[in-house]
């Protein structure tokens, strides 16, 4: 986790251990082709017009 400190920007400070945590698990999950980035993406962008 030490590119945790990647994901938190002075933009991104608020952001929850949860939120940094579940950010950094994908990331290095789809750096290594676990899940496709395509589909996260997909699934960002569908639930921010919920």
């Amino acid at each position: 986790f030490s590119s945790g400190s990647q994901n938190v920007s002075r933009f991104r400070h608020s952001l929850s251990d949860m939120s940094v945590c579940a950010s950094t698990v994908l990331g290095s999950w789809a750096a290594v082709g676990l899940v496709p980035e395509d589909d996260i993406i997909a699934d960002f962008k569908s639930r921010g017009k919920r």
